[in-house]
């Protein structure tokens, strides 16, 4: 009677933090400088996006470029919080927005095809910020979470996840 991610979630407490960190310090450590930025943060603008750029900004001392995939579903407290990200942080942001004429047809499609209009979100969220990286020649992405892991348990927070071509295809 109780979800897989949940039933994950419960194990948090069991986790070496402290030892996670010292992990992520030595990974992000092996990055830095190695293009104009250090790190790609993918952000909507909402509380993960601030933390997860406060983590990299303040605590990591890295230089990140944010990316946004722009489904044209802000409410304009959402729009205000994105937009102020890059000052907050003094960082360089990249909004990709489609026209509306494409997401009006992305929706459609993506309802008729998928039965979710908002799929090209999905799909936006993921593409735009590894194809960015690539131009960029940036080789760290930080991602705010790992859906199959944190939403479906379908992982342990003692995996390494990697996002993968076949993980990609495959969910």
């Amino acid at each position: 009677g109780i979800c897989s991610g949940c039933q994950l979630s419960k194990t948090k407490p069991n986790i070496d933090w402290n030892k996670r960190w010292d992990e992520l310090v030595e990974l992000t450590n092996l990055y830095k400088s190695k293009s104009n930025y250090d790190v790609l943060i993918p952000v909507s603008g909402g509380k993960d996006s601030y933390f997860q750029t406060y983590i990299a900004v303040e605590k990591l001392k890295l230089k990140p470029l944010l990316v946004t995939y722009y489904g044209n579903n802000y409410s304009s407290v959402g729009e205000e919080n994105l937009n102020n990200m890059k000052n907050v942080f003094n960082c360089d942001h990249i909004i990709f927005k489609p026209s509306k004429t494409i997401l009006v047809k992305m929706n459609r499609l993506g309802f008729k095809i998928q039965g979710d209009m908002n799929w090209h979100n999905h799909c936006g969220i993921f593409t735009v910020p590894i194809q960015t990286a690539c131009r960029f020649n940036i080789p760290l992405i930080l991602w705010g979470e790992h859906g199959q892991m944190d939403l479906g348990g379908m992982y342990s927070y003692n995996d390494y996840v990697e996002f993968t071509a076949k993980h990609r295809k495959e969910f």
